[in-house]
């Protein structure tokens, strides 16, 4: 794959692992992301706010009204 438009993802806390596993080329094919997240097992969002920031992306964080441990992201690659 050379190119992803948008990655979304709900994937119940998995989301950490993988954001930690991906290099920075596979970052560099992504447009953008939109992603539920969840403050799990010692996770917090911002260790994802902090991966796509460092890797180019203008994040939006959008925490839920109805569960503080939740919450959106969308995230747009700068660089494309």
């Amino acid at each position: 794959i050379t190119r992803v438009g948008l990655m979304k993802m709900d994937i119940e806390g998995g989301e950490y692992a993988v954001f930690e596993a991906m290099t920075d080329e596979e970052y560099q094919k992504l447009g953008a992301v939109i992603m539920e997240y969840h403050n799990y097992q010692g996770h917090k969002y911002l260790e994802i706010e902090d991966q796509l920031r460092a890797h180019g992306f203008k994040v939006q964080i959008f925490p839920s009204q109805f569960d503080k441990q939740m919450g959106f992201i969308w995230a747009v690659n700068k660089r494309c």
